[in-house]
């Protein structure tokens, strides 16, 4: 058999070998893999037919297994290669050193000229029967038994964007365990993603074989979650069951491969000081230096990183899907409040936590999220055409306070030029929105003194309580009556929202934030039988500015606490809210000294309860070239 370098980490004896529960890393050319520790498929060399070469005992060989009945020969196995090379990245010729033949009816061609012996195959043998997925796999022949395991290609976590990488339990097919293998790659993770070809999507499971990484807020069965604290990792036990939003997309047949980085318990934090416990994941764009924005900052970095990665999960209170999203150029969805069970997430506001998630392309970015929420009473299906109305705000009401009076002319027009798209292809107005004036003339109140620090209220003392009260008596009983440590920027905020902000100003900001969500809801965007909602409402979410993450920051401060901004209207309003990646804006990097890019996104939303027109309008945008796919590494869109 031809050579292949071979790591093998046994945490048992040589009799663990004939076990279910093995842990192998191997290394086929200059490309590591995994192997799973449990067999897919366990059979008797008496039920294998050998039709080329002979097995003999091996430890662990690649393997294909392929599905053909009639002649094998170069040309068929040549295509074969040619296919699985171009729609897997976990495949390569190395695999066919043995091929496995699902067939009876199968017979190999001479080995002479260009016989298949020149592609490097060394057996050839077959079942009866389709118990296997085609695809690349490791076998192993001892004792006349033929095992065969699925193949995991490992990736380096090179721009440390992952908590943790994991796998699905040897012991347990319900859970996951963390991977017990690695690569060269300092201080980051090592990540082991299945072959594509062992899934097929269907209605059933439109997601099959997409890979999936996952905010470390989230509980999943066997894997600690750590909300990017050490010592609430430490203190704490594995998860007993994956919470029901990440279930839902295992049953729609996706892979998780791994935990996301975050911000402290999702509390915002700017690289790199605020971040004391883990190191800030690195954003890809421009000069690599650039913060990767927060709370979702891990899943916004792998997502902008990785092309071997399809989806991220993240979860938004004020912006921390929609941030990174911008940041980092990507599709970033907030959904309506209350559209995706949040049971098994650690929390920051019981009034304004939402699930999210982000994509590279407008079409999967659907997907995607049709798959996630599947049937929602919360979320309507019955519109027939797209909101006629576009709301833009307007940046001169209230100087400083809307993001898009802080863009320079270039992302200003590449906002504008946007927007009359969109309005033409809806066939529909433009109308600029005065929110402070609006406001003020059907509530009689100030927007200014309403907003003033209700987020950071409303998160701050709902995490004081239903977090820290819990974890750090917990934290002191198992520690000798240690405190345990909290970045700064939790630490401040939670103590300003319980001492200073206290629960009477905390029920104020519940009526506070419950006012706008009435008035908005009312007056802007409402319910339509037609579209869904009546309106649509656009703005400039990520300008396309430096934000170097080796910037001295000051202090937590009051400053740092909220306001009002237009990432506040989601918070708020409950509505739902997608990111969409415009262009790139040049700048001359302080960093590498030469010119770089950088994102320009916007956002897009709508009535409570319309994510699937949203959703639907993105896709339908894609297919008319007014949004396109995004680019993994430094640029958005890769020049011609």
């Amino acid at each position: 058999m031809r050579a292949f370098g071979l790591i093998i980490a046994l945490s048992l004896y040589v009799k663990v070998l004939l076990a279910i529960a093995v842990s192998k890393q191997v290394k086929l050319g200059n490309v590591s893999y995994y192997v799973a520790g449990t067999p897919e498929l366990t059979i008797h060399e008496k039920l294998v037919s050998e039709l080329v070469g002979s097995l003999e005992d091996s430890f662990l060989f690649p393997l294909t297994v392929i599905n053909h009945s009639g002649s094998l020969d170069y040309s068929v196995l040549e295509s074969v290669s040619a296919n699985f090379s171009s729609s897997d990245d976990v495949f390569s010729a190395f695999f066919l050193e043995t091929v496995l033949v699902q067939s009876s009816n199968v017979e190999v061609a001479s080995l002479s000229n260009s016989s298949i012996s020149t592609l490097g195959v060394s057996n050839v043998i077959s079942l009866e029967g389709n118990a296997l997925p085609n695809g690349p796999y490791f076998g192993s022949f001892l004792e006349g038994k033929l095992n065969v395991y699925r193949a995991y290609r490992l990736y380096a976590d090179h721009y440390a964007a992952f908590q943790s990488s994991i796998v699905p339990s040897d012991e347990d097919a319900n859970d996951f365990m963390v991977l017990p293998a690695g690569v060269a790659v300092a201080h980051a993770q090592t990540i082991a993603v299945p072959s594509k070809l062992y899934f097929t999507v269907t209605k059933e499971q439109p997601l099959a074989g997409y890979r999936v990484a996952v905010k470390d807020l989230y509980d999943i069965a066997g894997i600690k979650t750590s909300g990017a604290s050490r010592n609430y990792y430490d203190l704490y036990d594995e998860a007993n069951v994956t919470c029901p939003s990440i279930q839902r997309v295992l049953d729609m047949g996706a892979v998780v491969v791994g935990k996301l980085k975050l911000t402290q318990f999702a509390n915002g934090e700017t690289p790199t000081a605020d971040y004391v416990d883990y190191h800030a994941p690195f954003n890809p764009r421009g000069d690599g230096y650039q913060s990767p924005s927060s709370s979702s900052c891990g899943s916004g970095a792998a997502e902008a990183a990785y092309p071997w990665l399809d989806f991220t999960i993240g979860s938004d209170t004020g912006c921390s899907v929609r941030c990174p999203a911008g940041a980092q150029g990507l599709y970033g969805l907030r959904p309506t409040f209350d559209a995706i069970s949040l049971e098994g997430v650690i929390p920051m506001s019981d009034i304004m936590d939402t699930a999210g998630y982000f994509a590279r392309t407008p079409e999967l970015f659907q997907v995607f999220g049709e798959a996630w929420y599947g049937a929602n009473e919360n979320i309507s299906t019955s519109y027939t055409s797209f909101p006629s109305t576009v709301y833009t705000f307007d940046i001169e009401e209230v100087p400083g306070v809307h993001i898009e009076s802080r863009a320079g002319p270039e992302a200003r027009a590449m906002f504008s030029e946007f927007v009359g798209n969109v309005v033409s292809f809806i066939n529909g107005t433009n109308e600029t929105l005065s929110v402070y004036s609006k406001f003020q003339a059907d509530t009689g109140r100030n927007l200014t003194e309403v907003a003033n620090n209700t987020w950071s209220g409303l998160a701050g003392y709902y995490q004081y309580v239903n977090i820290w009260e819990k974890f750090s008596k917990d934290y002191q009983m198992a520690f000798d009556g240690d405190t345990p440590f909290l970045d700064p920027i939790p630490k401040y905020r939670w103590d300003w929202a319980y001492f200073n902000f206290t629960e009477t100003r905390y029920l104020e900001a519940r009526a506070n934030k419950e006012l706008f969500d009435e008035w908005w809801n009312t007056n802007v965007t409402t319910p339509d039988n037609e579209t869904c909602s009546n309106t649509l409402y656009m703005f400039l979410s990520n300008v396309g500015s430096t934000n170097y993450r080796n910037i001295y920051q000051s202090a937590p401060s009051g400053g740092r606490l909220s306001g009002f901004s237009d990432n506040m209207v989601s918070s708020f309003a409950r509505t739902p809210e997608a990111i969409v990646p415009l262009g790139e804006i040049a700048y001359n990097s302080t960093i590498t000294l030469t010119q770089k890019y950088l994102p320009v996104t916007a956002a897009i939303g709508a009535a409570p309860g319309c994510d699937f027109m949203v959703l639907d309008l993105i896709a339908k945008l894609g297919e008319a070239g007014i949004l396109k796919e995004v680019a993994t590494g430094q640029r958005l869109f890769l020049p011609n």
